[in-house]
């Protein structure tokens, strides 16, 4: 009961029907019912289904079964919950003839193949039709199963199936089994892995210099091209292992997924040659440090010149959105159609852009900013000292104007008697 209310829960939110519940209504009474089992190929041998797997067997017996006119049972195809399964057709059917002579009362037994020797398990009524069903997720069967696994954390349906043509039912449906995409136990391997993964990386990030950007201080901050290059390296490689283990088939990589990968290790190749060619400049990874992870992932150090910025840059805050926008779009598509994605173009393109202009823009921010020096002011210069003739002892000056921040000052007085003993010497001149 609580995995129905989280399935509504979820189909309510994504906008997709609840396939643990029959989205189409029962076929009509009087329609053959058929039984549901579980067949051993290798033994033929058969018992009441009561829960199959992707790559199981089942067998569908129905008695009193006839095909539409012009019909083969080539035509026929697999109903679960009332929905019918493109390109999932009987891969061994046996419809007895209305013509054959039929006994009254009995039963005839079902040889397995070998002349005189008779299949223990397998009795049936001589009106009773089987058809055989590989339960395969490939081909032409991909998009009847995509309504199944749109949500794969609900691993386990109440399936009914039923027999019919790919525009109606011909048959009753079977009591409710258990259908189980994908082992438990797998689910949890692949998500313990992924989970490692992660932690594994961030581990790496502190105690290394994994993603940390190219510096001599000794607190490395983190570079943003590398940040990118390992997050998406992390992505694809976790949709890569989920995929398989729900598909149990190798995935195949998509052209959006090799060019987001070769976004960012060309973003990261760019970054590194732009810092290699700075190595001798006064880099401000080098000469500040770190200042958190995401201040380090979005600071261009404009602020090492000028204390009233903070040094996040737009640039680099467009190309952190954009990545976590498109890291969504990924793994909700991955875990909506069980594919690697297929983006449009121009959503490929504008991603392209952000980095090429993260990369433009990083070029200049080692490169310190102009600035204009202030010429030093004029300052009055020494007085010359020169020995008047009238006397030894008298000094005099030849002063020319000198100027100040404010502007030229008053001119001086010629021959002004800089001797504190002037007024008593009889030699001065000064009466």
């Amino acid at each position: 009961m609580r995995r129905i209310r989280w399935g509504l829960l979820a189909a309510l939110i994504c906008g997709i029907p609840a396939v643990g519940q029959s989205p189409a209504p029962a076929p009509s009474a009087t329609l053959p019912v058929a039984r549901a089992y579980t067949a051993d190929v290798s033994t033929r041998s058969a018992k009441l289904l009561e829960r199959a797997e992707i790559g199981h067997t089942i067998e569908l017996r129905v008695p009193g079964f006839r095909l539409p006119p012009n019909k083969s049972a080539a035509d026929l195809v697999l109903f679960i919950n009332g929905l019918p399964m493109a390109g999932l057709h009987p891969s061994n059917a046996n419809i007895p003839k209305p013509a054959a002579p039929m006994p009254a009362q009995g039963a005839a037994k079902v040889v397995d193949g070998k002349p005189g020797e008779v299949a223990k398990s397998r009795v049936l009524p001589t009106d009773t039709s089987t058809f055989q069903f590989v339960l395969v997720r490939e081909g032409a069967t991909l998009k009847a199963w995509e309504r199944f696994y749109r949500h794969p954390r609900f691993n386990e349906y109440n399936i009914q199936y039923s027999l019919g043509l790919p525009d109606q039912e011909l048959t009753q449906r079977t009591k409710g089994t258990t259908l189980e995409l994908v082992r438990q136990r797998r689910i949890t391997f692949i998500w313990l892995v992924t989970a490692l993964v992660f932690i594994g990386l961030i581990w790496l990030a502190i105690r290394t210099d994994i993603i940390k950007d190219q510096s001599t201080h000794e607190k490395r901050p983190y570079s943003l091209a590398r940040t990118q290059i390992a997050w998406w390296t992390l992505v694809v490689l976790a949709a890569f292992l989920h995929l398989y283990v729900y598909t149990n088939e190798m995935p195949t990589l998509t052209d959006a997924t090799l060019v987001l990968l070769g976004i960012s290790a060309g973003t990261f190749a760019g970054a590194r040659l732009v810092d290699q060619s700075q190595a001798e400049a006064q880099r401000h990874q080098s000469t500040v440090g770190s200042r958190g992870f995401f201040y380090d992932l979005m600071s261009d150090g404009s602020d090492r010149y000028n204390s009233g910025r903070n040094g996040i840059s737009v640039h680099r805050f467009q190309l952190l959105i954009w990545t976590l926008v498109l890291t969504i779009l990924f793994l909700r598509y991955t875990l909506r159609n069980l594919d690697m994605p297929k983006f449009d173009d121009n959503l490929l393109l504008l991603m392209g852009i952000s980095n090429g202009t993260y990369l433009l823009l990083k070029i200049p921010e080692n490169a310190q900013p102009a600035t204009e020096v202030p010429a030093a002011p004029l300052h009055a210069q020494q007085p010359t000292a020169n020995m008047n003739a009238a006397g030894a002892g008298a000094t005099t000056i030849s002063q020319r104007p000198a100027e100040d921040d404010n502007g030229p000052t008053a001119d001086l007085p010629a021959n002004v008697d800089l001797d504190p003993n002037a007024a008593s010497n009889p030699n001065n001149g000064v009466g």
